[in-house]
C-alpha cells in the first residue's frame, strides 16, 4: 500500500473516531439531563405526597394513604406509586392492582435511586421527630425519554457520516503536496540501488521537512560517491601495504630467535626469585610457630598461679568478711575466674593452629556425657527458659574424647543459655546405627530460641575473637573458633543456622566408631514378691530440677526395674506429653516454673483423664496436701523419695495377684568417726541407697554442683536483699538436700524458706551465712578430681 492510500485511511479513522467520541460525549450529557430532570420531577412529588401522608402513615391509615395516591391518575410520567409502612408493609398502592412493591427494592424504608432500561424508582422515607413513620415509593417510564434519545444518537450518526465523506475528499486533495515529495524520493532511491549510480539526485521544492530530507538526501549520495572513489584508491593502496608487511614479517622472524632467549633468562631469574621467596616464607612460618610455641609456654605458666588465687579466693569467702569485703573479694575471683577461661582459650588455639592438639580416643558413654553438659549448664539458664533433653539411651559406648566433647557441647549450650532470655533450648540427638565398619552417625543439635544471628555475621563467629554484640554480652570470642576445630579433628562438621529475632540451630555431625555394649552396674536386686511387674509401666516425672529427675530415676531402675521413664521439666510440657502419649502413673512437683502441679493436675482432670498422679514437694505443709488433693492428685510424696514409700505406693496401685516375702534392701554404709564433711555424707547416703559405688559417685557429682549453683544464688539474693529470689532459691535447695539425705540441713533450710517466704529480710541476713558455711568444704566447681570445662574453655595440666 502507497503513502496516498495510507494518508487517507489514517484521515477516515482519525475523523470517525473524533465523530464518534463527540456522540458518545452528546449522547451522555443528554442521558444524565434526562435523568437528572426525571429525578427531580420525582422527588418534588414524592415529598408532596410524603406531606400529605404522614398522618395517614402515624395512624397506619391504608384508606388515606390510598386517596392520596389517587391524585397520581392525571400524571403522565409516574407508572406506580407505593406508600409503605414503618414495618416494611405496603399500606396502598397505584394502580390499585399493581405489584406489592417494585422488583428493583430491596430495602423499602431505605432512600434511594433504582435506574433501568424501561424505569426509574425512587424511594423517599417519611420521618417525624426522628423516627421513620414510612416511605414513599414512586416509579416513573422512562421509554419516551430512551426514544428521544435514540432518535438523537440517530441524527448525530448521520451527521458523522457525513463529514467523515466531505473530510476525505478534501483530505485527497490536500494530501498531494506531502505524498508526491516522498514518491519522487523513493524513485530516485531505487534507481541508486539498482543501477549503482551515485550521479543522480531528487528534485527539491520548497522549504518543508520534506525539502530538506530531499536535500539532506543528495548529499548523502554526493558523500557516498566521493567515498566510492576513496574506496578504489584505497584498495590499489593496501595492496601496496601487503607486498610491504610480508617483506617487514620475515625479518621480524628472524629477530624472534634473540627475543626467546631474553625469555629464558627471564624465566631463571624469576625462579631465583621465586627460591628466595620460599625461604623468607620459611622463616615467617618458623617465628610464627617460636610466637606459638611462646604463648603456650606463657600461658601454661600464668595458669598454674592463677588456679592458686583462684583456690585461696575461695578459701577466703568461707571466713568471716564484712559485706563490702565479700563483694571485693567475689569481684576478683570472678575476674580471675575470666581471665584463666581466657588463657586456656589461648593456649587451646595456639594447639589448633600449630597442629599440637591431640584427641584421646577411648570408649565412652555418650549418653553421660551429654547429660553431664545438660546439668551443668542447666544452673545457668536464665528464669522462664525452658530446657527440652532428648537424648535416647544408648545400648553401647562409642570411641571418642570425653574430654573434648564435653567442652564442645558446654560450649554449645553455654552459648544459648547466654543469649536466650525466653523461649527454650533443646538438646537432640539422633544416631544412624546401620553404617559399615562398626559405625555411627551421630547428628547432635543444640537450638535455642534467643536473639538469633544476621546471615551476614555467620561466619565471622567462626573466626578467632570475634563475638556477637560484645558491648552487652561477655567472653573471648573463641568458643565457636574451638567448637568448629574440634569437631574437624573428629571427622565432623559443625553448621549453624540462624535467623535474626527468632533463634539458632548449631548442629555437629559426626561420625564414630562404636565400641563395645556398656555394661550398667547395679547391684543385685529383685522385686518384692508382693510386687507385680513393673517393668512395662510407663512413668512420667515432671520435675524442674534435674539432681531430683536423676535420684527419682535411679531408684525407679535399681529397686523397681523401671529404666525408661519419660521426663518433663515443666507442667506445661507435662500437658502436651499426656495430649500425645498414654501414662500408667505421674510423679508431679508441686512447684516448678512456667506451670506448676497444682495447676497441671486441675488441667489434667479437666480433660478427664483419671492416669493417677502422685505430688511429689520438699514440703509436707498440711495446707499444700490439702490443695494437691483438691487439684485431683490421688496421693502425696515427701522429697526425697524412698524405696519403702514407693513400694508402698506400687502396692497399692499396682497389686501383685498374689503376696510372697519381699526382697531385703541393701544395707547403708557405716558411718565414719568424728563430724564428716557434708560432700561424705552425701556419699555415704547414695551409696548405702543404691549399693553401688558407681551410681553413688555420678549422684555426687550432680548433687555437688546442684548445691553449688543454689549457694551461688543465696550469695547473690543475700547481696541484693531480693527475698523472693532468695524464696525460690531456698524451695530448691531443700529438695536437694532432702535428696541428698541431709535431713538436718534441710530442716533448717525449709525454715529459711518460711521467712523468706515472710518478707523478713533482717531474719534471713541474720541466718543465712551460718547455713552457708555448711558449703565450704565443697570443691571448687567439681565434685570429683577431673574437672568440667566450662564454655570455650580448655582443659589442660598444671
Amino acid at each position: 500500500m502507497n503513502i496516498k492510500n495510507q494518508l487517507l485511511r489514517m484521515n477516515r479513522r482519525s475523523v470517525g473516531v473524533a465523530f464518534a467520541l463527540i456522540m458518545l460525549v452528546v449522547m451522555c450529557q443528554n442521558l444524565l439531563t434526562i435523568w437528572s430532570l426525571l429525578w427531580g420531577d420525582l422527588y418534588g412529588k414524592a415529598r408532596i405526597i410524603a406531606n400529605q401522608c404522614a398522618g395517614a402513615l402515624e395512624r397506619c391509615d391504608a384508606e388515606g394513604a390510598q386517596a392520596t395516591l389517587s391524585a397520581l391518575q392525571d400524571i403522565r410520567n409516574v407508572t406506580g406509586a407505593w406508600i409503605v409502612g414503618p414495618g416494611g408493609e405496603t399500606l396502598a398502592r397505584f394502580p390499585a392492582g399493581g405489584l406489592p412493591l417494585p422488583p428493583p427494592v430491596k430495602n423499602p424504608l431505605k432512600a434511594g435511586l433504582s435506574p433501568d432500561w424501561t424505569s426509574l424508582t425512587l424511594v423517599e422515607p417519611v420521618g417525624q421527630d426522628g423516627g421513620t413513620l414510612g416511605a414513599i415509593i414512586l416509579q416513573a417510564n422512562t421509554r419516551p425519554y430512551l426514544a428521544w434519545l435514540g432518535l438523537n444518537g440517530i441524527i448525530l450518526a448521520t451527521i458523522g457520516v457525513i463529514g467523515i465523506f466531505v473530510a476525505s475528499i478534501l483530505f485527497s486533495r490536500f494530501q498531494r503536496t506531502i505524498s508526491g515529495p516522498i514518491s519522487h524520493l523513493v524513485e530516485t532511491m531505487q534507481v541508486v540501488s539498482r543501477d549503482k549510480d551515485y550521479s543522480h539526485r531528487v528534485p527539491v521544492t520548497g522549504q518543508e521537512e520534506l525539502a530538506i530530507l530531499a536535500r539532506r538526501f543528495n548529499e548523502m549520495l554526493e558523500t557516498t560517491q566521493s567515498w566510492n572513489h576513496e574506496i578504489l584508491a584505497h584498495r590499489q593502496n593496501l595492496e601496496r601495504m601487503v607486498v610491504e608487511r610480508t617483506q617487514q614479517w620475515q625479518e621480524a622472524n628472524q629477530s624472534l630467535a634473540g627475543e626467546l632467549e631474553v625469555r629464558r633468562r627471564t624465566e631463571e631469574e624469576l625462579r631465583r626469585k621465586s627460591n628466595e621467596l620460599g625461604k623468607v616464607s620459611e622463616d615467617l612460618r618458623r617465628a610464627l610457630s617460636a610466637e606459638k610455641r611462646f604463648l603456650a609456654t606463657m600461658s601454661h605458666e600464668m595458669r598454674t598461679p592463677l588456679n592458686a588465687v583462684i583456690g585461696f579466693l575461695e578459701v577466703l569467702l568461707t571466713t568471716t568478711l564484712d559485706e563490702h569485703q565479700r563483694k571485693l573479694v567475689a569481684a576478683v575471683r570472678s575476674s580471675s575466674q575470666h581471665l584463666l577461661a581466657l588463657i586456656c582459650d589461648v593456649l587451646d588455639v595456639s594447639k589448633i593452629d600449630s597442629g599440637q592438639m591431640q584427641l584421646f580416643l577411648e570408649p565412652i558413654d555418650l549418653g553421660k556425657v551429654l547429660q553431664e553438659c545438660a546439668t551443668l549448664v542447666g544452673s545457668r539458664i536464665k528464669p522462664g527458659v525452658r530446657f527440652r533433653y532428648e537424648v535416647p539411651p544408648f545400648p553401647f559406648s562409642v570411641r571418642g574424647d570425653a574430654l573434648r566433647l564435653k567442652q564442645v557441647f558446654l560450649n554449645l549450650l553455654g552459648n544459648a543459655a547466654k543469649f536466650t532470655d525466653q523461649g527454650e533450648i533443646a538438646l537432640t540427638l539422633v544416631a544412624q546405627n546401620d553404617l559399615p565398619d562398626h559405625r555411627v552417625a551421630l547428628a547432635i543439635r543444640v537450638t535455642d530460641t534467643g536473639i538469633g544471628i544476621p546471615e551476614e555475621e555467620i561466619p565471622k563467629l567462626f573466626q578467632p575473637f570475634r563475638q556477637l554484640n560484645s558491648s552487652k554480652y561477655e567472653g573471648t570470642g573463641l568458643g565457636l573458633y574451638i567448637s568448629a576445630a574440634l569437631v574437624r579433628m573428629m571427622g565432623g562438621t559443625l553448621e549453624l543456622q540462624s535467623r535474626e529475632g527468632v533463634g539458632t540451630t548449631i548442629t555437629a555431625s559426626l561420625v564414630l566408631e562404636k565400641g563395645p555394649p556398656l555394661q550398667v552396674d547395679r547391684p543385685p536386686t529383685s522385686l518384692p514378691a508382693d510386687l507385680a511387674d513393673l517393668t512395662r509401666l510407663r512413668i512420667l516425672i515432671v520435675e524442674d530440677l534435674e539432681l531430683n529427675v536423676l535420684v527419682l530415676k535411679e531408684l525407679l531402675a535399681t529397686f523397681f526395674h523401671i529404666t525408661a521413664p519419660t521426663v518433663a521439666n515443666n507442667g506445661e510440657q507435662a500437658l502436651d506429653l499426656l495430649g500425645k502419649e498414654s501414662f500408667d502413673l505421674v510423679f508431679m512437683d508441686v512447684q516448678m516454673p512456667v506451670m506448676d502441679g497444682i495447676t497441671a493436675t486441675r488441667e489434667i482432670r479437666r480433660r478427664g483423664l483419671q492416669v493417677p498422679i502422685i505430688a511429689m514437694s520438699a514440703h509436707a505443709f498440711l495446707d499444700e496436701i490439702d490443695q494437691a488433693r483438691q487439684a485431683g492428685m490421688t496421693d502425696y510424696l515427701t522429697k526425697p523419695a524412698q524405696k519403702e514409700k514407693l513400694a508402698s505406693l506400687f502396692r497399692t496401685l499396682f497389686p501383685a495377684p498374689a503376696p510372697a516375702p519381699a526382697a531385703s534392701a541393701p544395707a547403708a554404709a557405716g558411718a565414719e568417726a568424728g563430724p564428716p564433711r557434708l560432700k561424705d555424707r552425701i556419699f555415704r547416703q547414695f551409696l548405702g541407697t543404691f549399693g553401688n559405688q558407681q551410681t553413688a559417685e555420678r549422684l555426687l557429682r550432680l548433687s555437688v554442683e546442684s548445691l553449688q549453683a543454689c549457694a551461688g544464688a543465696l550469695e547473690a539474693g543475700l547481696r541484693d536483699g531480693n527475698p523472693k529470689a532468695l524464696e525460690g532459691t531456698l524451695h530448691k535447695l531443700h529438695g536437694a538436700l532432702l535428696n541428698c539425705g541431709i535431713g538436718d540441713l534441710a530442716e533448717t533450710t525449709a525454715e529459711l524458706h518460711a521467712l523468706a517466704r515472710a518478707r523478713q529480710m533482717g531474719e534471713l541476713q541474720a541466718r543465712l551465712p551460718a547455713l552457708m558455711t555448711h558449703f565450704a568444704d565443697l570443691p571448687g566447681g567439681n565434685a570429683e578430681p577431673s574437672s568440667v570445662p566450662g564454655p570455650g574453655t580448655a582443659i589442660t595440666a598444671g
